[in-house]
């Protein structure tokens, strides 16, 4: 079966493992006659500047001297420069003219805070902020900051300080001269921009939610930043804008630890009653942090699914040493292309692409392989808020093919044989369908879904045939 993806390419499916792919160059400009455009989203590079192929970097864990990195990098180290550099170059090559790019932070390595510093976190976000802007100079970039662009790390305050400066003087080339931009981030570190008529972007810190930032935790809305994004999406509304929401830290549980929540409860609830109450206004929400490829659906008190999150895996590999990790706990490199219709701003599809970290390194060679396209690969018709709900549904099923594939690309090949029974799959789903956290404990202690799927086939078999012979 052949099928177009992206303008740039057709492939031509030769087994249904996916393993066996090939690219021919074309060039579509349209798709069904619509006008679709593409962007970048980039997220979690993790740049650790100690990193040399005959030393432990500072990142690394679990590894001993005598151990040597690979030249691209190690699942138990943060990314070198090789890697962030040959991955920005690999987005230029795929699509060079994108009509614009989401970064979603997190630019530092995963060490202690003494072995970092403020200058140096400042040095590393504009050395990223310079490699993305060389590769890209003149498309637009909407960054947000992730809890490690900090010092201390996840300490954000919501007052102007020397990092929120420093970041705010070389994004000025992003905020093309927007005064209103420039001020909220030295405040608070969020800003609202228009992308292009029609749509807006909405940057988040949500950072100043979290639960491990101190800073701020005894006020009601940090930097007024809720109130303030409420009267940027009334003010959307009545300028007939879309609005695409763009931050680092997430609502709702990370899958693989379903213990494990970012948001105070207060800050989480918050968040996502904003979020419905503008659902009609937003049409996408761009989150990173769990370096994981997932996403989560928010539902209103009527249960109708009104908007969704993506939640974009990083380009670090780095194997995370939170403590009741469920299944891999690495991920290989990845980036993410979207494409979106120029004129109704809804998310048509995804191509995820990964690096095989293992191989790149035996090899001395990075081959960014397409991992995934989203419509092909899960049987949907676009990313939008309602196939995703149908995805979803399908994920119910036992023995869910699409499921299965998603639980492999949740750690973007990883661990590709890895299985994930019941259990596992109930806090999958959960984490997907249930951000609240006092639903979320209502929902694992019902059966597994699977469970509950053919518990109820059964009792309505059952049910028909004594119908049928009574």
């Amino acid at each position: 079966m052949c099928s177009y993806y992206h303008k740039m390419f057709y492939q031509c499916e030769l087994q249904r493992s996916f393993l066996l792919q090939v690219a021919v160059f074309v060039l579509i400009l349209q798709v069904d006659g619509r006008n679709i455009g593409f962007f970048w989203h980039v997220a979690d590079q993790h740049l650790d500047p100690t990193y040399l192929t005959n030393k432990v970097a500072d990142s690394c864990h679990d590894i001993s001297e005598d151990d040597s990195l690979g030249v691209y990098g190690s699942y138990q180290c943060d990314s070198p420069w090789k890697l962030v550099h040959d991955a920005m170059q690999k987005m230029k090559d795929i699509e060079p003219n994108p009509d614009f790019i989401i970064w979603t932070g997190d630019s530092t390595p995963h060490v202690d805070n003494e072995k970092l510093g403020q200058s140096k976190v400042i040095d590393i976000i504009l050395n990223l902020t310079d490699l993305i802007s060389d590769a890209f100079p003149d498309t637009s970039v909407f960054p947000a900051l992730g809890n490690h662009d900090f010092h201390p790390k996840n300490q954000l305050p919501d007052y102007e300080n020397e990092i929120y400066n420093a970041v705010a003087e070389r994004w000025q080339q992003w905020m093309f001269g927007d005064t209103h931009a420039e001020a909220t981030f030295r405040k608070g570190g969020y800003f609202t921009l228009p992308v292009t008529e029609g749509l807006r972007a909405l940057v988040l810190n949500t950072n100043l939610y979290y639960v491990s930032n101190f800073a701020v935790q005894d006020e009601d809305d940090p930097g007024q930043q809720l109130d303030w994004a409420d009267g940027v999406l009334i003010m959307a509304k009545g300028n007939n804008e879309k609005v695409y929401i763009i931050s680092h830290l997430p609502p709702g549980r990370f899958e693989k630890n379903v213990e494990k929540y970012w948001m105070y409860p207060d800050f989480n609830s918050k968040f996502l009653s904003l979020l419905r109450k503008h659902a009609a206004v937003i049409s996408g929400i761009f989150m990173a942090h769990h370096h994981t490829d997932s996403f989560r659906m928010v539902y209103n008190d009527e249960g109708d699914a009104v908007a969704s999150i993506f939640l974009t895996p990083s380009i670090t590999p780095w194997e995370t040493t939170l403590p009741g990790v469920t299944g891999g706990k690495a991920n290989n490199p990845s980036l993410r292309l979207f494409s979106y219709d120029r004129e109704s701003f809804g998310l048509e599809n995804i191509w995820q692409y990964y690096l095989n970290l293992t191989a790149a390194n035996i090899d001395n060679n990075a081959n960014w392989e397409i991992e995934y396209i989203a419509t092909e690969t899960f049987g949907i018709d676009d990313v939008s808020t309602s196939s995703l709900e149908k995805l979803v549904n399908k994920f119910r099923l036992p023995e869910s093919r699409e499921f299965n594939l998603y639980y492999q690309y949740n750690g973007v090949n990883y661990a590709p044989e890895e299985k994930c029974d019941d259990s596992c799959k109930t806090d999958h789903l959960c984490a997907i369908t249930t951000l609240e956290y006092d639903d979320f404990s209502a929902c694992l202690s019902r059966a597994s879904p699977s469970l509950h799927y053919v518990s109820h086939s059964l009792f309505v078999a059952l049910i028909t045939a004594f119908f049928l012979f009574i």
